[in-house]
């Protein structure tokens, strides 16, 4: 007899994920079975799956881990992030409004805000980083800004990492953006070792940003907080915009502000819980 799992279905600015708690009992899963539950028609659906595990690190309080659509795992995940802070609060696993995360790239924190009637949560990622060798982009030392060649031609882009690999590709306007297909290709490039995320980004002034975002493994999101973070950061190093944006998306806007070139860049938005499921 198969065994039922239970999760939970979450979401952040139409987002959405399959979210696991596994803190008392192992749980692996095969890609097979990620792709099942991700289909929209036959599964649960959802862009990731996302585990809440034990950490390894005794100073961190828990272990999140994230898979995509497509069975692969992912290094970070921003709109995950406040979902499963608001998650383990809603279970009980942890009374504490501040959070230490684990990832396979390193560490976060998560603030939550359940004074407000929409739940608002702070995630503070890692320092952006734009040296190639760290996202990884290309086999030769560099940074910043590159060109790569598709089969329409040469594309100007900035690869940056978040903890995850992004790709910012700066556009006069994002409604008119093959976003599947130019995204699909530069997130395959040979360049990019592990695949990338793939922003198309729209400066509207100093303080506003728009975006749409093409998610490796996932293909267009409604919002992305990674994505967010890693096109506010390109931005604001190529010196477009200030210390704080809004960062607007189709499924709704995020809030960003990153102080000093060597510190955290956090990330304020909402989550949501939508229901919980076995399956």
């Amino acid at each position: 007899m198969r065994q039922k799992l239970k999760f939970h279905k979450m979401q952040s600015l139409g987002n959405d994920f399959m979210v696991v708690e596994a803190i008392t009992k192992e749980i692996s899963f095969k890609t097979a079975q990620i792709k099942a539950w991700a289909n929209r028609s036959k599964g649960v659906g959802f862009d990731q799956l996302l585990v809440i595990e034990p950490p390894t690190d005794p100073e961190v309080d828990f272990r999140y881990r994230i898979f995509n659509a497509d069975g692969s795992e992912a290094e970070q995940c921003g709109n995950g992030s406040r979902c499963v802070a608001l998650l383990v609060n809603r279970l009980g696993l942890s009374c504490k409004d501040t959070l230490q995360w684990q990832t396979t790239q390193g560490q976060m924190k998560t603030v939550l805000d359940l004074s407000t009637r929409e739940v608002i949560v702070e995630t503070y990622l890692q320092r952006p980083s734009i040296e190639w060798k760290e996202i990884p982009f290309n086999k030769c030392d560099g940074r910043g800004e590159a060109e790569i060649d598709l089969n329409s031609g040469s594309l100007s882009i900035f690869p940056i990492s978040i903890g995850n690999p992004h790709a910012v590709i700066f556009v006069n306007n994002i409604s008119k953006q093959d976003v599947s297909a130019i995204g699909k290709e530069v997130s395959h490039h040979s360049k990019f070792a592990n695949k990338t995320n793939v922003e198309f980004c729209q400066i509207i002034n100093d303080q506003e940003i728009a975006l749409r975002v093409y998610e490796r493994g996932v293909g267009e999101t409604a919002a992305c907080g990674s994505g967010a973070a890693a096109a506010f950061a390109a931005s604001k190093i190529l010196g477009q915009v200030t210390n704080r944006v809004k960062v607007k998306m189709p499924g709704g806007e995020l809030s960003l502000a990153w102080e000093e070139p060597d510190s955290e860049l956090k990330v304020i938005g909402p989550a949501t819980f939508v229901y919980s499921g076995e399956i």
